[in-house]
């Protein structure tokens, strides 16, 4: 099973002691293969990353995965929701899941199994704490029952998910994207595509290793004439709202 897999392999990390940078973004003193990508010595490795859904206001951050001391976990990752559309926030009969996918050759190739995530709260500490078991999907009915099971105190839905880190289980190495899907009684109003951090910063260098399709999705998409203190200062600006 997927997510007892991921769990064994977070706590064999966790009790490694693997530490993420503070500052958002890790510059390789060593090779380091990544998302199948060896960054090389000079790299900077972007821990962050942005998503936005074409045509829908589905909007937020993804980060590798740390916990309340600072570890993290090679195939687990944080995500946060900025915005939703309004019809996910007034309808129980939509939901968001979760897809892991990857470019092989000039193709993709999507998992159909969705990806199993906890979702954690803030306490008010700065300090995430589990408010659900493993699930592949949520809905408003999610968001109204953590704010009354943990007395939030939120008068609105937007106000609760904005609170909300999800944990999200499966997302290894060998995968190099997340898609972000909203549903409507089954059928898909409209998704979201981002690349899975760590990736390379540097969306030239980037390009000469990856697949279109993937170079297309890099947040600095287009952007040639960067240094490399933009690109630095870029990669942390990722990670703003974490």
């Amino acid at each position: 099973m997927r997510r007892g897999k991921a769990l064994l392999k977070i706590l064999v990390l966790l009790v490694a002691g693997l530490q993420l940078s503070s500052c958002g973004v890790q510059s390789t003193g060593r090779n380091r293969t990544l998302n199948t990508v060896d960054l090389g010595s000079q790299s900077i490795a972007a821990e962050c990353n942005t998503f936005s859904a074409t045509g829908l206001q589905m909007l937020g951050r993804i980060k590798t995965y740390t916990d309340n001391n600072g570890n993290n976990a090679e195939d687990v990752h944080q995500l946060v929701f900025s915005d939703v559309p309004n019809s996910f926030l007034e309808s129980s009969s939509q939901a968001i899941r979760f897809f892991r996918w990857k470019a092989v050759g000039t193709a993709t190739e999507l998992d159909p199994e969705a990806l199993d995530f906890r979702i954690e709260v803030d306490n008010g500490f700065g300090t995430y704490i589990p408010v659900t078991g493993y699930t592949d999907y949520f809905t408003k009915d999610d968001l109204i029952k953590i704010n009354s099971d943990y007395a939030l105190g939120e008068t609105d839905y937007i106000a609760v998910l904005r609170r909300l880190r999800f944990a999200i289980f499966g997302t290894d190495f060998s995968y190099q994207a997340l898609q972000a899907v909203l549903y409507n009684e089954g059928s898909i109003v409209g998704k979201a595509d981002m690349l899975l951090p760590l990736f390379d910063a540097d969306p030239v260098s980037y390009g000469l290793t990856h697949a279109n399709v993937l170079t297309q999705l890099h947040p600095l998409y287009g952007r040639t004439d960067l240094s490399q203190e933009q690109i630095l200062a870029a990669a942390q600006a990722l990670c703003s709202g974490f």
